[in-house]
């Protein structure tokens, strides 16, 4: 791999930054990979790893419905609430 410097930096970088995304065994086992120039291995693991992180956010984001669900609020909400203009018309109306 011609990149293969960056590519380390950039998974250092991950890792310390998020130790739970890129756990230490992740790392080792990713840059064992880029070692042996098993760029199916280094694929897999990357693979592996984000559908272990999409399974995790989904969940979170269920267990965070559910229990705004269980206080009563129903869940987040998309849509903000708006005032009204009234008054105006000509001659420099006021704030």
């Amino acid at each position: 791999m011609s990149r293969a410097p960056e590519i380390r930096f950039r998974m250092n970088r991950i890792h310390s930054l998020y130790p739970d995304v890129m756990t230490l065994e992740l790392l080792r086992s990713m840059n064992s990979a880029m070692d042996r120039n098993s760029l199916h291995d280094f694929r897999h693991h990357a693979s592996v790893r984000g559908i272990q992180t999409r399974q995790s956010i989904a969940k979170m984001q269920e267990t965070t419905s559910a229990a705004a669900r269980s206080n009563g609020r129903g869940g987040a909400s998309r849509s903000f609430g708006g005032g009204g203009s009234h008054g105006g018309g000509g001659g420099g109306g006021s704030w």
